[in-house]
Parts: structure tokens; C-alpha cells; sequence
């Protein structure tokens, strides 16, 4: 799951038990929105990049 997937609602189950074994069950909704816009920290420019032929994802992308 990405952060951009993880809005909407869920219900959480809270169990509460005393001393005495005596128990209650509550439940509460957890809503989550996102009314924020996306901001871009580095501005966008133009880049060349190398084909080196390596499929290795563990190996750093340069960017020339």
C-alpha cells in the first residue's frame, strides 16, 4: 500500500478489562483524508541518462 491508497475509513475494536475479569468492547471509525496538494521540492529539469544494460534495481540511477 502506498500513502496515496491509504485514505478512508477504518474501525478499530478496543477490549478494556479490569482487575476483576469485567470487560467492555468499544468501537471507534478512524477516517483519513488527504485535502492537501502535492508540493515539488526540486524543480524540474531536463536530464540524459545511460543505458548501461543493467537490470540490477539495487544499483543507484545517475542522473547526468
Amino acid at each position: 500500500m502506498t500513502i496515496a491508497e491509504a485514505t478512508g475509513s477504518e474501525t478499530v475494536t478496543f477490549t478494556l478489562t479490569d482487575s476483576n475479569n469485567n470487560a467492555i468492547t468499544l468501537d471507534a471509525t478512524f477516517t483519513i483524508v488527504d485535502t492537501t496538494d502535492p508540493t515539488m521540492d526540486v524543480a524540474a529539469s531536463d536530464s540524459t541518462v545511460e543505458c548501461d544494460g543493467t537490470s540490477d534495481p539495487s544499483q543507484p540511477l545517475q542522473l547526468g
